[in-house]
């Protein structure tokens, strides 16, 4: 298993997915679809050590269009711009008081 692979595998991880799903409302923070969701890394530069500003929410069909360049990276920026700038505060933050604790 490789790191990447280590990481999605990992507990933190399901806990940062689970925290930026929840903050975009379980939609597709580009189309605003309900379906099936993933977390998508801007870079690769914070590996294992996501913040909410590396990532966003996206569908499958979204997903796919941002791996393909359909999506321009500026706009995937410009959302995660909005992010809070860390899990930390979101979890100190009294809606998601003792969710994951």
């Amino acid at each position: 298993m490789n790191e990447y692979e280590r990481v999605l595998a990992s507990p933190a991880w399901r806990v940062r997915t689970y925290i930026l799903k929840a903050l975009a409302e379980r939609l597709c923070e580009v189309c605003g679809s309900d379906g099936a969701l993933e977390a998508h890394h801007l870079s690769y530069d914070n590996l294992g050590n996501e913040e909410p500003q590396d990532l966003v929410v996206l569908c499958d069909a979204c997903h796919a269009g941002a791996h393909d360049g359909v999506i321009p990276p500026d706009v995937l920026r410009e959302i995660a711009n909005r992010h809070p700038v860390s899990f930390r505060a979101i979890l100190e933050a009294e809606r998601f008081e003792g969710t994951y604790l």
